[in-house]
């Protein structure tokens, strides 16, 4: 028997629409930082030293951490303990008209800490900071609790655009459970026209139960 190329058509476009919205969720990491860009001020962050938002220099949106002298810095607490292994970036932007930040501090969560002092803002540009791969080199093995990024002596540090992603979890969403369902759909369907238009008792049964 043959089979209707334009019902095979639709069930096999149901077929790749559902497993691209499941690989689209899965690719997805979102930053775990809260007010990472710092336009709710500094809520969501600690500092010592001085430190304010200013609209002076910004790389996004309006506001922007200011970091003044090398004994300022502003600190973020992760809510839970985080594995350096899971950790797919950390980053932020910086501007400085003078100077390098003087230090950025690792705190883990078996109580040690690692310092990074590798930047180099002596220009007036906005400049991203990648520091995943030192991260990862710092932390293997360890669990990310916190980090503070100081300032330094010579001028004012402006940071903004905070990241540190994770990696997705691996457990299903709602979006990811439907998807799940119109992929086993369309592949039902598809099974179908290739037989002949007719389904077994057992696919039957498990086509009634995902409508």
């Amino acid at each position: 028997m043959m089979t209707n190329p334009n019902r095979t058509g639709r069930a096999l476009r149901c077929v790749a629409l559902a497993a691209g919205l499941l690989t689209l969720q899965a690719a997805q990491a979102d930053n775990t930082l809260d007010n990472s860009s710092f336009e709710s001020g500094l809520t969501g962050w600690t500092t010592s030293g001085t430190v304010s938002t200013s609209s002076v220099s910004v790389h996004t949106g309006t506001l922007a951490a200011a970091v003044t002298g090398d004994a300022s810095a502003i600190s973020a607490t992760l809510a839970t303990a985080t594995p350096v292994s899971g950790i797919v970036q950390f980053s932020f932007w910086a501007q400085s008209s003078l100077g390098p930040l003087s230090l950025l501090v690792y705190t883990f969560s078996d109580g040690s800490t690692s310092s990074d002092s590798i930047f180099d803002l002596g220009n007036s540009d906005w400049t991203l900071y990648d520091l995943t791969s030192t991260l990862k080199a710092l932390g293997e093995g360890k669990s990310l609790l916190g980090f503070s990024i100081y300032g330094n002596s010579g001028a004012i540090s402006y940071i903004d655009d905070v990241v540190l992603n994770l990696s997705p979890v691996s457990e299903l969403s709602p979006l990811s459970l439907w998807t799940v369902g119109l992929l086993a759909l369309g592949l039902t369907a598809w099974r179908q026209q290739r037989h002949g238009g007719s389904l077994r008792g057992d696919e039957a049964q498990d086509t009634a139960i995902l409508r």
